[in-house]
């Protein structure tokens, strides 16, 4: 494969991955739980955040979400 076909689709890929970025990152959210923090994403229309499993260390508890708008909610 020539150098230059290389640099094009590198140059390809990296416009990609912002595309991809800029849909998603109006998606991830801070989370706070207790003394645990971390990131999560909000993948339906009513709230459901998913975040991994040390960052929230057990089901039901009172969580504090941070949006990149600055805007904060409470939930479980």
């Amino acid at each position: 494969v020539a150098p230059d076909a290389v640099l094009v689709a590198a140059r390809d890929c990296a416009e990609q991955v912002k595309d991809v970025v800029a849909r998603v990152s109006p998606a991830v959210v801070a989370v706070e739980i207790g003394d645990h923090s971390g990131s999560g994403v909000v993948i339906s229309a009513d709230g459901l955040v998913l975040t991994a499993g040390h960052v929230a260390s057990g089901p039901g508890r009172e969580v504090q979400f941070t949006f990149p708008n600055g805007r904060t909610a409470r939930g479980k």
